[in-house]
């Protein structure tokens, strides 16, 4: 037997040893076992050496990440013309939160009444010429003129024909606002099943249309109606009011809104809107 100070291990006449004293198997099947195992403290630090590689996102690394996937759901399921067109059709229901964050006439007032409808027509008009970088491939002038003067339209009548709730024209503004175009943008980008009577509605858009319209539209009936209260003696309209009102309204629209009609549905959904706030309004809250 000898040992070798190299390998530090020993040598008989049949083959080799390792330290620990168990032969391996002569020939070409012959295989060696490690000489010493790492210990568990060498084992801990090589993992943890390896782990402060490893890149951990931060809370300001994901953000990014967050709105990059938003905007390509964005751009895949709708596309920049698309979203441009939802954020248009949104816009002018941010009208009445825009009135209470300055000094104003009373809401009943001619000369509110005029100033509110010269805006309404100035941006119907603005909107008309520019209509044509988020107008759709199917839709001609006719469909521009309906989307945009409908549009315009069920609010100046509305407010003409009621100049002492002017809160009832505002309410159907924000099922039109925000009802309408949150129809659209929920069943584009969520789909879902088809509506048994329209395939071309989804009814996770119908679902978006109520979810979204009924609080804004209870927000803005509620709030200019106290305006209203406060200026010109008209009756009170409390929020748990308001918000059924508006609920009822915004059920009104969303089922005019998914009917199978070719014609733009801003006239229907906004004139559906108006009708039913105003029975409520005659038949719940009291009429000046």
């Amino acid at each position: 037997m000898l040992r070798t100070e190299a390998t530090n291990r020993t040598a008989f006449a049949g083959g080799w040893t390792n330290s620990i004293g168990s032969k391996p198997l002569p020939g070409p099947h012959r295989r060696f076992v490690p000489e010493r195992f790492p210990s568990r403290r060498e084992a801990f630090g090589a993992v943890s050496a390896a782990a402060a590689d490893v890149a951990i996102p931060t809370t300001s690394d994901r953000w990014p990440s967050l709105t990059g996937g938003v905007a390509d759901l964005l751009q895949e399921r709708l596309g920049a013309r698309e979203t441009k067109r939802r954020l248009l059709h949104a816009t002018p229901g941010l009208l009445p939160f825009f009135l209470w964050t300055i000094p104003h006439d009373p809401p009943s007032s001619v000369r509110f009444l005029c100033v509110i409808s010269g805006l309404i027509v100035v941006l119907a008009a603005i909107a008309y010429y520019q209509f044509g970088r988020v107008q759709r491939a199917a839709e001609g002038n006719r469909d521009i003129r309906g989307a945009v003067f409908g549009y315009a339209t069920v609010v100046l009548v509305t407010m003409l024909l009621c100049p002492q709730h002017v809160e009832i024209a505002f309410a159907a503004l924000a099922v039109l606002a925000f009802g309408d175009g949150s129809a659209t943008l929920g069943g584009m980008l969520m789909r879902g099943r088809r509506l048994p009577w329209n395939s071309k509605k989804t009814i996770v858009g119908t679902i978006c249309f109520v979810l979204v319209a009924t609080p804004m539209a209870a927000l803005i009936y509620w709030g200019q109606a106290h305006d209203a209260y406060e200026t010109a003696n008209v009756p009170h309209v409390d929020f748990r009011m308001a918000l059924l009102g508006a609920l009822a309204a915004t059920v009104a629209g969303a089922l005019v809104e998914s009917l199978p009609m070719r014609t733009n549905d801003n006239l229907r959904v906004g004139t559906t809107a108006a009708l039913v706030i105003v029975l409520f309004q005659w038949l719940a809250v009291g009429w000046v």
